[in-house]
Order: C-alpha cells, then sequence, then structure tokens
C-alpha cells in the first residue's frame, strides 16, 4: 500500500509539472518493459518444443468467459491516447496512429509471448505468480528469470505512468464540453497542465488503492473501459444516423459494422463480471453520473 501510493504520488507530482516530463517517464518505462520482453520472445524462439502444444486446445477448469474479461485488463490502454490531443502536435494524424498502433502492437506481442511461453515450459499452469520468469528460467536460467520478473516490476509502474497521464484529462475534457466545473480544464498558469483534475484523480486513486484489493480494481478497471467502449461505439453508430454532414478528420471504415460488433462484445464482456464486482463498478460510475447531474442542476439552478 505504501508503495502504491508513493508511486501515485510521484506520478501525478511529474504530470502536474508539463505534459512532457510525464510522456518522457512513459516512453523511457515503456522501452525499458518492452526490451527485456523481446529478449524473451527473441532467444526463447530457439528452444520451443512442439509437443508442449498437444492438446492445442483443452477443456480447462475454469472460466474461458471469465479469463477473457480479466485479459481485457492487460489490453487496454489506448483508449486514453486521444485525451491528451489537445496539448499534442499534430493530433489528427498522431492520435489514430497511436491508438491502432499500440494496440496492434500489444496483440501481437502478447500472442508471441504466449506462443514461446507454452513452447519452452511444460509446467507452465502450475507455475504460481512468476509464469513468465519460470518460462525465461528454463532456456537463460536464474539470470533470465530475473530480467523477466524485473521487467514485469518496471511493466507495472509504467502502466501507472500511463494511467497519470491519461486519466486526469478525462476530467478535463469533460470539463471543458461543461459536464464539469470550468476549473478542472483551467491551465496551470505555469505548468499549462490541467492541474485540478490532476490532483482529483491523484487523490481519488490512492484512496481506491488504500481501501479496495487488486481483483477488485482489475474488475473496476475493465467495467469502466467496457462501459466507455459500449457508449463510444453506440455514438458512432447514432452520429452516423443523426449527424452524417458532421465533419470527420478520421472516418472509421466498416465502422457500422465494427460499431454493432463492439456493442456486442462490450454487453458480452460486461455479462462476465462477478455479482459483487458489478455491483461494486456500477455504484462507482453511478457516483460520477449523480456528480454530473449535481453540476448541471446546479449550473440551470445558477442561471
Amino acid at each position: 500500500k505504501c508503495i502504491a501510493l508513493l508511486l501515485i504520488a510521484g506520478f501525478g507530482t511529474i504530470n502536474y509539472r508539463g505534459i512532457k516530463p510525464g510522456a518522457r517517464v512513459v516512453n523511457v518505462l515503456t522501452v525499458a518493459k518492452v526490451l527485456p520482453l523481446l529478449l524473451f520472445v527473441l532467444a526463447g524462439s530457439f528452444f520451443i518444443n512442439g509437443a508442449y502444444f498437444r492438446p492445442f486446445w483443452g477443456a480447462g477448469t475454469g472460466s474461458f468467459s471469465y479469463a477473457v474479461f480479466l485479459a481485457l485488463w492487460a489490453l487496454q490502454g489506448f483508449e486514453t491516447t486521444p485525451i491528451p490531443s489537445g496539448e499534442s502536435q499534430n493530433p489528427q494524424k498522431a492520435v489514430p496512429i497511436a491508438a491502432l498502433g499500440s494496440l496492434i502492437f500489444c496483440a501481437c506481442m502478447y500472442v508471441l509471448i504466449q506462443t514461446v511461453a507454452v513452447g519452452v515450459y511444460a509446467g507452465l499452469a502450475a507455475s504460481g505468480t512468476r509464469p513468465l520468469a519460470d518460462a525465461c528460467a528454463q532456456f537463460l536460467g536464474p539470470a533470465g528469470g530475473s530480467i523477466i520478473a524485473l521487467g514485469a516490476v518496471i511493466s507495472m509502474i509504467g502502466y501507472n505512468a500511463g494511467n497519470a497521464l491519461g486519466s486526469p484529462r478525462f476530467l478535463s475534457a469533460l470539463a471543458e464540453d461543461r459536464f464539469l466545473p470550468a476549473g478542472l480544464a483551467a491551465a496551470h498558469p505555469r505548468f499549462l497542465t490541467p492541474s485540478g483534475s490532476i490532483l482529483i484523480t491523484t487523490g481519488l486513486a490512492c484512496i481506491a488503492a488504500l481501501f479496495f484489493n487488486f481483483a477488485s480494481l482489475v474488475a473496476l478497471s475493465n467495467v469502466a473501459v467496457v462501459a466507455q467502449y459500449l457508449s463510444t461505439c453506440s455514438a458512432l453508430l447514432w452520429l452516423r444516423r443523426t449527424r452524417p454532414d458532421l465533419k470527420r478528420p478520421f472516418k472509421t471504415p466498416y465502422g457500422t459494422a465494427v460499431a454493432l460488433g463492439g456493442c456486442a462484445i462490450s454487453v458480452w464482456l460486461i455479462k462476465q463480471v462477478r455479482p459483487a464486482d458489478l455491483v461494486l463498478s456500477a455504484a462507482v460510475l453511478a457516483a460520477g453520473f449523480l456528480c454530473l447531474w449535481c453540476f448541471r442542476a446546479g449550473s440551470r439552478g445558477g442561471r
């Protein structure tokens, strides 16, 4: 808990002082966590044993659907790339490349990592809490396992760094559209960052780290992100029908089919959430909507 609070407060301070320092930290940590994974894939590919892939598809002992829901946590994050676009250069070109490029790269990396891990280590399913480190130790020895374990720590820190950069911009974007108080969108006079949003997000993240366990936070994160996916896909369908003349700097290929598929998959993912986690997630989302309603009601009353 103490380490989590120190990380959250540290990244909050870095992003408070400017988007460039926050982006540099994310870039450095990204390179630092990708290099051990590339080493794992490249070196491990020479030690793959094809016999370990048989049977290729087993019945398993758990829930495949729930496993997919949990795995979503490792693939999310690309949806935050448009949020700080107002503080970036040439966002119309950069944002689609960043969003799609990061998702495609991560998906390919995960497939390669899983392939090597299964192919080099027969006891992968029973390896406990550090499967990649144990798999790497099969062909690079204890030193290789330690490198991968260190990479995992850096990866977790990098994930938090990315969230610290993107999450406050959700609040500032809502404030710019007058869904929240305008002060949350106001730029710091010196650092030009949404300082109010950064302080609130950092504070809420510290509270969550103190009072919830890891599994509950993963479920909460996934439900919130899936709700965002569902609303985004629905908005695409709605806007194409009601606002066909709207200016679109980036147009989604086969947008209607993609959006319908996205809506269906989002609903399926939400159905996999355990009841207790779903209640917690619904309560947090409801609290957010309540804050929005209170602000809008107060704004109308003020006028």
